[in-house]
């Protein structure tokens, strides 16, 4: 597939001050400094496209790559390129082609009716009638914003200026969604809103989406992909439904016969947690995986009266906790 995003070595650090001197001595003498690295020669690539999501705790890595990516600032080494072009040294060329959203940072005109924040990005963009009323009817359909074009930003609901953020990003319909955070602090119903508009323009306007976010349901519902950062270093980069495959457990449902039976866990036990049991209904974690696992699972379906046994699947979050807690054992 063609390639819309390439990042490769992006290297990027920063200056901490170390606060040793206390008293009179610190008012006159220097202060010292460490380097710190936000982002370690991490490398992506993302087709055109893909809807990808970008995951990491709070100091991870991931607004400063949203940054460099964006072309806000330059990196210490290496390079993030969209199109084939330097995103730094070509903001300007590249700016038509990507819409960016700040969570926690609005873009629109503060103290005047939204419609005049799109009234300035028509004019910014070039947009034409055609498209500008195309773009507003497509926001409508999602979020019902023509009842809002009248409103002034300042007087909005958090909810209600996001919905206003997506539309003012859609209005030059960019090849490139560079989303940080668009979630955060929202109600199920604009979450689910949302969720809905990005699928959307995933599918029918092959937009590629890149997503820095916290909210777990967004990700599992949208993003077929996933990659991972912690302490400025890719932990993991995979298709969403095989990150799961990188948790060392297996988990298990089961069905006892009896509802007053216990089940037999024989010389396996110690390997066996028992996560819930509500009456005839046992839900386990094997600490193992593959043909491990299966053996265990062999030898408890042959030791208890057993009408029933499936495998579940690990949710995401626990998946993600663990990288995070073993990133040397990646």
């Amino acid at each position: 597939m063609d390639t819309i995003v390439e990042i490769r070595n992006l290297t990027k650090t920063y200056r901490r001050k170390i606060d040793k001197k206390t008293g009179l001595r610190s008012i006159f003498q220097k202060n010292d400094y460490e380097q710190v690295y936000a982002l370690k020669g991490i490398n992506i690539s993302i087709s055109r496209g893909e809807f990808v999501g970008f995951l990491g705790i709070n100091g991870a890595g991931k607004s400063t790559t949203i940054k460099l990516l964006a072309g806000i600032m330059p990196p210490d080494e290496g390079s993030a390129t969209i199109n084939g072009l330097n995103t730094y040294s070509n903001i300007k060329k590249i700016s038509p082609k990507i819409g960016i959203l700040f969570g926690q940072r609005s873009s629109l005109v503060w103290d005047l009716p939204f419609i005049h924040s799109l009234e300035l990005l028509k004019d910014v963009y070039s947009v034409s009638d055609t498209q500008y009323e195309e773009s507003i009817e497509l926001a409508d359909r999602f979020f019902g914003i023509k009842s809002l074009l009248k409103v002034p930003v300042r007087t909005m609901s958090l909810g209600q200026r996001m919905k206003c953020e997506f539309t003012a990003i859609l209005l030059h319909q960019p090849e490139l969604y560079i989303l940080d955070e668009p979630t955060i602090g929202l109600d199920i119903v604009t979450k689910k809103q949302i969720n809905r508009f990005l699928s959307y323009l995933n599918l029918e306007y092959q937009a590629t989406i890149f997503l820095t976010t916290h909210d777990i349901g967004v990700v599992e519902k949208s993003c077929k992909r996933i990659i991972v950062i912690n302490n400025g270093e890719v932990l993991l980069d995979n298709a969403t439904t095989e990150v799961v495959d990188h948790y060392p457990a297996t988990f298990a449902s089961l069905t006892a016969k009896d509802e007053d039976a216990d089940i037999d866990f024989g010389q396996y036990r110690e390997m066996i947690e028992v996560l819930n049991r509500d009456r005839n209904q046992w839900m386990i974690k094997i600490n193992e995986k593959g043909d491990p696992a299966r053996e265990i699972l062999t030898f408890v379906m042959s030791s208890n009266e057993l009408s029933g046994i499936s495998i579940d699947k690990p949710d995401l979050e626990s998946v993600l906790l663990y990288l995070y807690e073993n990133q040397d054992m990646k």
